[in-house]
């Protein structure tokens, strides 16, 4: 061979002749170094390849078969790029020290790099069984465990992957939990999640740590799994790691308001009060204890007290006031909710609708009418509810009644005279206006202020006898001539166009 190269200048020749070395003499380093320099120089790696193959032909020793399959290996991946081959070469080898970890490393990477996933997990599996170093044992089997539940869908296996791994090499180890409490979850699988994080518990870092995975038990135990027990259980604790906590204090309280534990429940909120920081949610807290003291436990004391948190919060809040007088109504505290509905009305005035600012003035009228005997009150109190709603009949009828009972007559007259404009029916119109008359006539008596009742009813219905009669009555004692005649031609008229 080196006469071929250096003498003759044959390097092809050279080349031949190391490899017929290497044929009886596979180990020889030189015609190895020699062969691979020559098949560099000559780009001539497939003849090389073919001849380190032919070794195998004849059984040759375990060192033997190690070193070719190797040499040819390597050959096969990074001077001609054929990852098939070089995979089979390693395999080879594999075949005959199946613990090699050169080899099996080797093949990690090739089937890595192509995405051999079926191919890739057994020989992550091999690795593992191979090495003596637990961590390697570790990060391998973890490997595998993603690999079948990543890349080949066979979750089942990887959950028997993961629990073998925390079962006998880490207990502690963070991504197998994490991997498992996923893949539950996607599985819906609420039983096996809580085991999951039984173990999350046993690694977590701190009372924070512990505290955010019992917070996740216990949404799991309520929400998914029905168990309110051992919901509140969990909060509970998740309170003791961090003190009153918002979300725990929270969750409690609907956990209780669901199982109809009122007693516990006002003592949740009664915390969830005390860490407040915000205004509304302190109004929203204080409003729910006012309606469970009294709505569910029956304590009207502390009803009271709890809607004056609320106004101490907030003063223009109605239903703070409207939960007061709820309360007042049924105690008979006539004065006391007399004054809470004013509050209602001055706070209201701008935010409630119509429709309730009148049911207020009218309860408030009532009150002060029926009641508290104060009709002066009682008269503002129906006005004002006559003001949200001019066709307020009832309000009309109590101020019509409370004047005529102290003899008001020129009030009882003004209060008609809404009930004439609120009527639609004409026919309604016009008996009203008669019956102001009246008052002015009888009740007032001065029948000439009933005047102006007539004329309007003339002007709705230009033949009424009767407002005829008493408009003629009224202008010739008054002396009102020129008003009298044209009431005479008005009446010639309308009688001359209807013939």
């Amino acid at each position: 061979a080196e006469i071929a190269e250096d003498h003759a200048g044959d390097a092809q020749t050279a080349f031949e002749w190391h490899q017929r070395i290497l044929l009886e003499a596979p180990l020889d380093d030189q015609s190895t170094s020699e062969a691979e320099r020559l098949a560099a120089a000559l780009g001539n790696w497939e003849q090389l390849a073919s001849s380190l193959t032919r070794v195998f032909e004849t059984p040759r020793e375990e060192a033997v078969a190690v070193s070719v399959g190797k040499r040819l290996a390597r050959i096969y991946e990074t001077e001609i790029g054929d990852t098939r081959r070089a995979s089979e070469a390693h395999l080879y080898v594999l075949g005959v020290v199946p613990t090699d970890a050169e080899c099996l490393e080797a093949l990690d990477r090739i089937y890595s790099d192509h995405g051999a996933s079926e191919l890739l997990q057994e020989v992550l599996r091999r690795r593992a069984a191979a090495t003596s170093d637990p961590r390697d044992v570790l990060e391998l089997t973890f490997r595998r465990a993603a690999v079948l539940e990543n890349d080949l869908g066979r979750v089942d296996e990887a959950v028997g992957v993961y629990l073998h791994l925390l079962d006998h090499l880490d207990a502690e180890h963070e991504e197998s939990i994490a991997a498992l409490a996923n893949i539950f979850t996607e599985k819906q699988d609420w039983v096996r999640l809580l085991e999951v994080f039984e173990r999350e518990l046993k690694v977590a870092l701190g009372d924070g740590g512990r505290a955010d995975v019992l917070g996740r038990m216990a949404r799991v135990a309520d929400e998914r799994l029905g168990d309110a027990s051992r919901a509140v259980s969990l909060w509970r604790e998740v309170l003791e790691l961090r003190g009153e906590d918002a979300e725990a204090l929270s969750a409690l309280g609907d956990l209780h308001a669901r199982s109809e534990q009122w007693a516990e429940l006002v003592d949740t909120l009664d915390r969830e009060a005390s860490i407040a920081v915000d205004d509304d949610e302190r109004v929203r807290i204080f409003s729910d204890l006012a309606r469970i003291w009294r709505g569910k436990l029956g304590n009207e004391q502390q009803a009271v007290e709890n809607w004056q948190r609320v106004l101490d919060v907030d003063p223009t809040s109605t239903d703070a006031l409207f939960g007061l007088a709820e309360i007042q109504k049924v105690a008979g505290e006539h004065r006391d909710l007399a004054d809470t509905l004013q509050r209602v009305a001055e706070v209201g005035g701008a935010t409630l609708d119509d429709s309730v600012l009148e049911v207020v003035f009218m309860e408030l009228g009532a009150l002060y009418e029926r009641t508290l005997e104060e009709p002066a009150d009682a008269v503002d109190a129906y006005r004002k509810a006559l003001d949200v709603n001019p066709s307020n009949f009832l309000a009309m009828d109590a101020l019509q009644a409370i004047h005529s009972a102290d003899g008001s007559w020129v009030d009882v007259v003004q209060v008609m005279e809404r009930r004439v404009e609120a009527f639609d029916v004409v026919e309604d119109k016009v008996a009203g206006l008669l019956d102001i008359a009246e008052v002015w006539s009888s009740k007032q008596g001065e029948p000439d202020r009933g005047t102006s009742a007539f004329e309007r009813v003339l002007g709705l219905d230009p033949r009424h006898a009767l407002a005829f009669e008493r408009l003629d009555e009224l202008h010739r004692a008054a002396g009102r001539w020129e008003n009298l005649v044209e009431v005479f031609i008005t009446r010639t008229e309308t009688a001359e166009s209807s013939a």
